[in-house]
Parts: C-alpha cells; sequence; structure tokens
C-alpha cells in the first residue's frame, strides 16, 4: 500500500513530476509548486490545496488554501 492510498490521493494529483524536473528550491518550493498546479489547470476557483513542507530534524509546516478566484498566472 502507497502511503497516500488511505487518504485517495496519488502522486499524479501533485506537484511530484514537476519538482522532479526542477529541482528542491529550498523554502520556495510550495509556493513554486502551486503556481505550477495553477498554470496548468490543476487547481482553480473553489478548489482547497494542502501546502506542506518539512525540514531536517523533522518540522513540519502544513496548511490548507483555498483558491477563491480564478488564478491569474502568466
Amino acid at each position: 500500500m502507497r502511503l497516500l492510498d488511505p487518504i485517495g490521493f496519488d502522486l499524479e494529483s501533485g506537484i511530484w513530476e514537476h519538482t522532479s524536473k526542477v529541482g528542491h528550491i529550498s523554502a520556495a518550493d510550495v509556493f513554486i509548486g502551486l503556481h505550477h498546479l495553477c498554470a496548468t489547470g490543476q487547481v482553480g476557483q473553489g478548489d482547497k490545496v494542502l501546502l506542506f513542507t518539512g525540514s531536517p530534524g523533522f518540522e513540519a509546516g502544513v496548511a490548507i488554501v483555498e483558491i477563491v478566484g480564478e488564478p491569474a498566472v502568466s
């Protein structure tokens, strides 16, 4: 069983593919990932997005962001 199976999430729904191409961008990873999801139409108005980041020593940051308008991305 994959780690995300219990919550019904698959890697294709996230930014794994994008991150594997651009690499680790430190604290900006989650925001660049969110921009990618908006720019590719994977998220849009009314969607809720889970942003998660971790660091050595395992500290974690988590936020749920609701997209309240059409994303303005170029």
